[in-house]
């Protein structure tokens, strides 16, 4: 003989399957119309605590020869107890603590084209530079 579940435990799991299916399609929605990812996270408190780092290593960088931008990224990175590292768009180290090659995800995201300017925008400019 087959068990039988009540009526309230088939309401509980159809709900939450529902709940499971709105889930997935909100999160496919979002990742596919707005390409939303890890990165985005960085929006709040964390991105500016990010953006506070980059100015601070960045006016470092500027004020020093490179022969010294090593320097200046392990004090940083004590700061924050991080390990930083200076790249090319290519994945060669300009400076920074030597490490095993980057991952290829990482590679990826070091550089991305930007997508080319419109005809009209590259126009507009160019007339505004000879007029």
């Amino acid at each position: 003989m087959r068990p039988r579940f009540p009526l309230s435990a088939k309401i509980l799991l159809w709900f939450f399957a529902n709940l499971l299916l709105i889930g997935v399609a909100a999160y496919a929605f979002i990742e596919f119309e707005f390409h939303l990812g890890p990165e985005s996270l960085l929006g709040g408190r964390a991105g500016r605590r990010v953006d506070a780092l980059a100015d601070l290593v960045g006016g470092d960088l500027n004020a020093e020869p490179p022969s010294q931008w090593t320097n200046v990224l392990a004090r940083a990175g004590n700061l924050y107890g991080l390990h930083l590292l200076l790249t090319t768009p290519e994945g060669r180290r300009l400076a920074g603590e030597e490490i095993s090659p980057l991952p290829g995800e990482v590679l990826a995201r070091l550089y991305r084209p930007r997508p080319p300017a419109s005809r009209s925008r590259a126009a507009a400019s160019s007339a505004a530079a000879r007029g």
